[in-house]
């Protein structure tokens, strides 16, 4: 075993994660790790443990603006979409509200309706990878994701519904004035509590996420460079998001994944230069209802295209959208172990697509909207090996210490939250 040890270089870092849907499932996240086209030797085994946390305030929009992340729940109050329904009753009330409002001297619009979400979310990996063969290695990583979730609701009212309010109380019309001012106070809280929704809270949740397989095959290597193969397979054992909250991050997307890329190094004396291609089929398969091997899910399924709310469910036929990652870095050594590194990631994931029978077309489709992504972030890192020093004799054991920061600098859709990564690496 310890012939197999001093095997190890330096720059063996086995097998390196890019975990772009570990904190955020089935989303682009900023890439915590450089690839690397290292495999371990045979018979050699790792163990690593991999710490990240995010803080999550403000995402990319559709347009690339920063806005945050509870920017979807800001929106226009209106009398149509207070009384939203077909009953008698709702019509009832929509047409006296509105005379009363024409009555006051004012428009359709009340004001604005507020959300805020904040969301801090730390993910530990292990990881165990084995050499089955000297161009061959096979690695599980098993992400635990602990989130902590801050949500509010309210209402920025205009001088319209404040005088729509105190005529609705002087006048005793159009409904009861209690339940009349809980839809016109907040009315988010109130549309999700008469769509059926568990009430808006704080909520912190510790989450099994997604397991990942991963194989890399060493295709090539001459002199200064080395091709790898990797493959990975992702499980849906992760904990999906809840229908009936309305908001929650899920550790998982329910599907399985399939990634296939290929990594390249080259290296000059000190210094190594690194890319990578990968892609990332993400299968419409699940072992769904009653066997069906099919991903069909019970989802809400929105009414409009202003707002996921909605009291409607279907068995929904989903088709999340396939992920492209392509990478560039480089990374210097420099005294006995130590090294830093940096890197560029452009990702790009295609939209959402959902089926179903019980409702038109359209509602089907806003189900996947703004659900195409792109994300352009910088990774940078540091590190030390004990591995020069081990073939030495001069360190006992054979390890690893890492430390990367990765941050979006453009992007649409995603969130544009820093990752920081710890991660402690054992030999074996």
């Amino acid at each position: 075993m310890s012939w197999y040890l001093s095997r190890l270089k330096t720059s063996s870092i086995g097998i390196s994660l890019i975990l772009s849907s570990s904190i955020l499932a089935g989303n682009l996240t900023a890439p915590i790790d450089m690839e690397s086209a290292a495999v371990l030797p045979k018979g050699i085994r790792n163990v690593r443990v991999k710490g990240v946390g995010t803080k999550i305030g403000d995402k990319f929009d559709n347009d690339g603006n920063s806005v945050p992340i509870g920017n979807d729940m800001n929106s226009v109050i209106t009398v149509e979409r207070i009384y939203e329904g077909e009953t008698d009753d709702v019509k009832a009330s929509k047409t006296m509200t509105i005379a009363t409002l024409e009555g006051i001297g004012h428009s359709d619009s009340l004001g604005n309706s507020t959300g805020m979400v904040n969301v801090g979310a730390s993910v530990t990996v292990p990881v165990f990878a084995y050499g089955m063969s000297k161009k061959w290695t096979a690695a599980i990583a098993v992400p635990v994701t602990r989130v902590d979730q801050k949500v509010a609701t309210g209402v920025e009212a205009g001088d319209a519904l404040k005088k729509l309010q105190d005529a609705v109380r002087a006048q005793g019309t159009v409904e009861d004035y209690e339940t009349f001012m809980r839809k016109t106070s907040n009315p988010i809280a109130e549309k999700a509590a008469e769509y059926g929704y568990n009430p808006i809270t704080n909520r912190t949740e510790t989450k099994l996420g997604d397991i990942k397989l991963v194989n890399k095959h060493q295709l090539l290597k001459r002199s200064a460079l080395t091709m790898t193969l990797r493959n990975d397979i992702v499980l849906p054992t992760g904990k999906e998001k809840n229908i009936d909250e309305v908001v929650d991050i899920p550790a998982g997307d329910g599907q399985w994944d399939i990634g296939l890329g290929v990594i390249a190094e080259y290296k000059l004396s000190d210094f190594t230069f690194s890319g990578a291609v990968n892609y990332i089929w993400q299968t419409p398969y699940r072992l769904g209802v009653g066997g069906e091997f099919k991903d069909r899910s019970l989802m809400r399924v929105p009414r409009n295209s202003y707002s996921s709310l909605s009291p409607d469910k279907d068995m929904v036929q989903r088709d999340l959208g396939d992920q492209f990652m392509t990478q560039v870095g480089g990374k210097f050594e420099f005294f006995t172990g130590f090294h830093i590194l940096s890197a560029y990631t452009f990702q790009y994931k295609e939209r959402d697509k959902y089926e179903g029978s019980l409702y038109s077309d359209a509602r089907y489709y806003y189900m996947g909207k703004n659900s195409r992504q792109k994300m352009h972030a910088v990774t940078m890192g540091a590190g030390f090996s004990t591995i020069p020093l081990f073939k030495q004799k001069k360190f006992k054991v054979p390890l690893q210490a890492n430390l990367t920061y990765a941050l979006p600098v453009n992007g649409k859709s995603v969130s544009d939250a820093g990752v920081a990564q710890g991660e402690l690496v054992l030999f074996f």
